[in-house]
Formats: structure tokens, C-alpha cells, sequence
């Protein structure tokens, strides 16, 4: 099979429409996903002798917003794994789509966000704004980095059929990858109680989960999980 990606060039004096305007709620529990999506694009789980720092460097979010949905979305700079935060029902929605930098400066903006403190979050073609009450700071539009055009078409692929086959809260879902094991071999994911447990057999029910935790290995299970 073959896949075929289409990118146009934006015009520079064109100036963008509004992707997404509104508070996300709950503020803390959105900044904290938001900082680990920079966190994710940072970090190299595999080091071939041959990187450089360049590629990191050029790891950053992607926002896309569908009318429905705002989604924020990223790969680790070895392209090995993949962070997804979709925003139901929040704000005022567009389409579009675009890639920026978490700088240290946004982090710092988003890690000062606690309790019940608003986040407000404004994503345009050319960049994003974020707003809380101690303070604020604008992003602009970054290149996209070349391996996660293709990485996003084979993400799309894989999860065209996944079904959800369990929904865990934020506790379970925290304990369950915390036990998951980085060694390479099979397992699978089955129900216990409120969460997962895994085991070394299949089940009608059970969510396989091949290979290793890392950038050495990718999985293509049909299952999804949600927490």
C-alpha cells in the first residue's frame, strides 16, 4: 500500500483565521497534559550514534481543531512514540491545523497553573497564545519536522480500527503504566476490577501488547485505551 501526503505552502501575508478560542477546563488538569505532550516531543527513548540535536530541537505539538474537536498531538524525537490529547466540547472551534513550540517560557506558563486557575488558549495558523492569571505568552508556527508527516499518516492507519476495550480513571490509568514492563516479549492487557492487569495468555477480551515500551518497537493492537 501506498501513501500519498499533499502539503501547500501557506502564504506568509495571509493572515489566519481563528482554529480554537476558550478556557479549557479543568485549567491545572489541561496544563499538566500539555506539558507532558512537550515532553513527550523532547525526549529520545532510543539514541542512534548518528543523532544530533537539531532533530530534537525540531520536535514540537501539532494543534488541529476538526469544528468537534481540539486535538494536540506529538512524537518523540525518535518517532517511536506517540501523545495524543483530544479537547471535547471545549471553546469555540475552526479548522486547521498547526505546529508550534512549547518553549521553556510555556512551560513555565502552564506549570503555574494549580487547582481550579484558568487556562485560556487561543490557536491560530500561525501560532498559539496561552492565558492564566499569573501571566501569558505567544508561540509562532515552527516547521514540521519531516519524519512525523509520515509518522502521523501511519498513526491514522493503525487507529482507523482500533475499538475502545477499556476507559480507565486518572489513578488506574497511572498504575497500570507504571507496571508495564520495558523488556521485550508478548503480554496481554485483561480487565481487574476498576483497571488492567497483564498476563502471559490471551483472552476474548484482552488488548495484546507486543514487543517493548521504547522507540525499538512499534504496536499496531487493535484495542484502545482511555484514561
Amino acid at each position: 500500500m501506498t501513501t500519498e501526503v499533499l502539503l501547500e505552502q501557506l502564504e506568509e501575508d495571509v493572515s489566519t483565521s481563528v482554529l480554537f478560542q476558550g478556557f479549557l477546563e479543568p485549567g491545572a488538569q489541561a496544563a499538566q497534559a500539555l506539558l507532558v505532550l512537550g515532553k513527550v516531543a523532547r525526549t529520545r527513548f532510543w539514541m542512534p550514534p548518528s543523532m544530533v540535536n537539531r532533530l530534537i530541537a525540531e520536535s514540537d505539538p501539532v494543534f488541529t481543531a476538526d469544528r468537534t474537536t481540539l486535538r494536540a498531538e506529538a512524537f518523540s524525537p525518535c518517532c517511536g512514540l506517540y501523545a495524543r490529547l483530544d479537547l471535547l466540547d471545549a471553546g469555540d472551534l475552526g479548522e486547521g491545523c498547526t505546529n508550534v513550540d512549547l518553549s521553556d517560557a510555556t512551560r513555565t506558563v502552564l506549570a503555574g497553573v494549580v487547582a481550579q486557575d484558568p487556562l485560556h488558549l487561543t490557536v491560530r495558523g500561525e501560532g498559539i497564545r496561552l492565558r492564566t492569571l499569573d501571566g501569558r505568552n505567544d508561540e509562532s508556527v515552527v516547521p514540521l519536522p519531516d519524519r512525523w508527516v509520515s509518522g502521523f499518516a501511519e498513526v491514522a492507519a493503525v487507529t482507523a480500527g482500533a475499538i475502545e476495550k477499556a476507559e480507565l480513571d486518572k489513578a488506574e490509568t497511572r498504575n497500570f503504566l507504571r507496571r508495564l514492563p520495558t523488556s521485550v516479549g508478548k503480554s496481554w492487557a485483561v480487565a481487574s476490577g476498576r483497571g488492567l492487569r497483564l498476563t502471559s495468555r490471551a483472552g476474548p477480551d484482552s488488548i495484546r501488547r507486543p514487543g517493548s515500551i521504547g522507540c525499538g518497537s512499534s504496536s499496531r493492537s487493535s484495542g484502545s485505551l482511555r484514561g
